[in-house]
């Protein structure tokens, strides 16, 4: 084992390029914290109620940003991404353009 990092669920976390360097870095929701590749904790994000994350390109730049959202969705923060690395040759394991008809 490389590292443990213990925390309460971890259930909800990503894999983000956040520094530029290439590599991937592990954001925790619950934790609202990243942790680097030996897992030391680099960041801690200030939300209120820390909960699930989950990243996209919300601003268009090709970077992945983060989002925290809590559970109901009462609060939801955005961290744009400034100097991470945009995925190239990524393959999305998203749905796509989702659509809910009522």
């Amino acid at each position: 084992m490389l590292r443990q990092i213990i925390t309460d669920g971890s259930r909800h976390h990503v894999l983000i390029d956040w520094f530029g360097a290439g590599v991937e870095s592990l954001v925790m929701g619950t934790a609202a914290a990243m942790f680097d590749d030996h897992g030391r904790k680099v960041a801690i994000f200030d939300v209120s109620k820390a909960g699930m994350v989950s990243k996209g390109d919300l601003t268009g730049d090709g970077l992945p940003d983060l989002i925290f959202s809590s559970n109901p969705g009462s609060e939801v923060c955005i961290f744009k991404n400034e100097q991470g690395k945009s995925p190239e040759g990524h393959v999305s394991l998203g749905t796509g353009v989702n659509y809910t008809l009522y």
